[in-house]
């Protein structure tokens, strides 16, 4: 998922509206990356429960952001076929930690 700009968000706050989350699931599998072959298949429109905005001022761009980005993820990633790359980062993390044992205290 690429990065958000913050232009709808700033909309948003300044009209005091709610923020609907729309998830397109199954465009991967239709026409993977670097491919040129549409394949047959299913694409779900998936709709989140609103966001609201009531009581945010522009000092919460940010925050607000990274809510609607994590609620988007978790709704694709619940629905697609391919691998969550979040899970993922924190596994190998995991691995990496356990697989070194626990940090050495320092010697300051």
């Amino acid at each position: 998922m690429q990065s958000f700009l913050s232009g709808a968000f700033y909309l948003a706050v300044k009209a005091q509206v709610e923020i609907v989350p729309l998830v397109i699931v199954g465009t991967y599998e239709i026409l993977p990356m670097k491919r040129f072959h549409i394949r047959p298949g299913q694409i779900r429109l998936l709709t989140g429960r609103p966001i609201p905005t009531a009581g945010l001022g522009l000092h919460d761009l940010e925050s607000l952001s990274v809510h609607v980005r994590h609620t988007m993820e978790d709704m694709y990633y619940g629905q697609a076929s391919i691998l969550d790359p979040r899970s993922t980062a924190a596994d190998a993390t995991k691995e990496l930690s356990v697989s070194r044992g626990p940090n050495p205290p320092s010697s300051n």
